[in-house]
């Protein structure tokens, strides 16, 4: 515990200047460096960020320009690669609110207007698509989410839309048991709604880097409306909500038989956090990690490298003196080879080759 506080204390050390990326970079390898040691420090420190935040905007405080930047465009990204989305997005819509009130307000109106002329629209499409999977009998789970202010900033800015031509403003989630069952449901609505064909994503076939895993169809309904739908098994919408490395961490803690009770709660209490989360994608932190990547070894060691760096450069520079000794490692618990170009989020697994995991220290 006392190593956990210590590493949460050193954290809170860190400051960023927006005007210097290569020093932000240096820092944020530094933080993950210090995470490596135990996850649940950098969990618990975002944790805390969020509700210093949601301090300062009950209490009315001033809060610095730059402190707020820190959170829109680093700490925020940081907890949406961690896996907590629903943080990530609250963490956005409030500084952004804080730093810009106008352009907030502006969103928000219009934001709550559309939901407003579309909410019965919604609700019907959302009917007809229960009864049509009535009829080919699986169970699922239909539910719904509007996209969070801040997101809706960037994506009309950025791409210079107006509010009734973002597709994905509104989205129905469909949930069900099986990846056949995924298919089935994607084949029902092609049949009885005309699908954007260039806006179907298959991430079960060909998952993103980072793990993620769900089918994306954008459904035209009339000539008005079209609505994003999202299809994917419960365990697929659970490795959405609190991200794989956290998934890890605590299935581990729930495996572990030494677990005491004040890890237990901890485990409760994020568990609790991360229900009914959101996937979601920051373009900053790409700037910020541009020529960097974060992969995860062994389920315990998060690890910096190079941007391109393929699997055996990476192995032999882990293991200089064992790495002869290796069985073929897996990349997201399927077998790669030295060849494999590491990606953003990779989940490293290595066995010496009598079936032993080696020991990350």
């Amino acid at each position: 515990m006392e190593t956990l506080v210590y590493d949460i204390y050193e954290l809170d050390q860190f400051h960023f200047d927006m005007n210097l990326q290569k020093m932000n970079l240096e820092s944020l390898r530094s933080m993950f460096l210090i995470a490596s040691h135990d996850l649940r420090a950098m969990y618990i420190y975002i944790l805390d960020i969020y509700t210093r935040l949601l301090l300062y905007k009950e209490s009315l405080y001033d809060i610095s320009d730059s402190v707020l930047k820190e959170i829109l465009y680093i700490y925020a990204p940081i907890a949406a690669q961690m896996g907590l989305w629903q943080i990530k997005e609250k963490m956005e819509d409030i500084a952004f609110e804080m730093m810009y009130p106008d352009q907030y307000q502006r969103v928000q109106s219009l934001l709550y207007e559309e939901k407003e002329l579309s909410e019965q629209f919604l609700h019907t499409f959302e009917e007809d698509i229960k009864h049509q999977l009535d009829t080919i009998g699986i169970s699922y789970t239909v539910t719904s989410r509007t996209k969070h202010i801040y997101s809706l900033y960037k994506k009309m800015i950025l791409k210079g839309l107006s509010i009734d031509q973002v597709y994905d403003l509104f989205a129905i989630r469909i949930i069900t048991q099986t990846e056949l069952d995924c298919y089935k449901v994607l084949t029902l609505l092609h049949s009885h709604f005309q699908p954007d064909v260039s806006r179907i994503k298959d991430y079960i076939a060909v998952p993103k880097s980072n793990g993620y895993r769900s089918i994306h169809t954008t459904l035209t309904i009339d000539d008005i409306h079209k609505v994003e739908v999202q299809v994917r098994t419960e365990e697929m919408d659970r490795e959405a909500s609190v991200g794989q490395a956290a998934h890890f961490i605590y299935s581990n803690f729930k495996k572990s038989q030494r677990m005491t009770d004040q890890q237990r709660k901890l485990h409760e209490s994020l568990n609790n956090t991360l229900q009914d989360i959101q996937y979601g994608k920051s373009s900053h932190i790409d700037t910020v990690f541009e020529n960097t990547i974060f992969v995860t070894l062994n389920k315990k060691k998060i690890v910096s490298v190079d941007n391109g760096m393929v699997l055996g450069d990476f192995l032999k520079k882990q293991y200089p003196y064992s790495y002869r000794k290796l069985a073929q490692p897996k990349i997201n618990k399927k077998k790669q080879k030295d060849s494999y170009v590491l990606q953003n989020g990779d989940m490293i697994e290595t066995r010496f080759q009598t079936g032993f995991f080696i020991t990350v220290r």
